[in-house]
């Protein structure tokens, strides 16, 4: 009577088997010939007093001068993904300003052009009271709108 393999023991027999074949052929040549009672045999090693056919080539030995220049092409790929990582955050950041800047300028001409229209503008004091807008302080900020308009809003 043969009793049932557990699954877990079921399922590490086929990871085993599968590694197997799989290992075989990376690993060095596979070799095919068939013995004296008509089994067809594969292994790593062919017997010296048989004729093999020969099923996988062996690998190639490794060249240390191949690794070594795919180890600087992948720091050169590495690099200039830093790089254009960098441009483009430096990009963003200058869409950014460039907003912020067009914004900015924006506010200062229509402060600029109602200054210049004589609407009457009220300030409030630390109080809490209003206070018109002087004539004095009226060309004073206007002056200092042109000021600030020609030194950030020119390109």
């Amino acid at each position: 009577m043969t009793r049932p393999c557990p699954r877990g023991t079921a399922a590490l027999a086929a990871v085993v088997c599968c590694a197997a074949l799989f290992a075989g052929p990376a690993a060095a040549a596979l070799y095919k010939w068939t013995d004296a009672s008509g089994r067809v045999i594969y292994s790593d090693q062919p017997p010296p007093d048989r004729k093999v056919e020969k099923i996988v080539k062996p690998v190639p030995a490794a060249d240390p001068a191949a690794a070594r220049e795919l180890q600087k092409s992948e720091e050169a790929l590495r690099e200039r993904q830093r790089e254009r990582g960098e441009e483009a955050a430096k990009a963003e950041k200058q869409a950014v300003d460039a907003k912020k800047r067009e914004e900015l300028c924006k506010q200062l001409r229509g402060d600029l052009d109602t200054l210049r229209n004589n609407v009457y503008i009220y300030r409030v004091e630390d109080k809490g009271e209003k206070v018109l807008l002087s004539e004095d302080d009226r060309r004073k900020t206007i002056a200092e709108r042109e000021k600030m308009i020609k030194e950030r809003c020119t390109p």
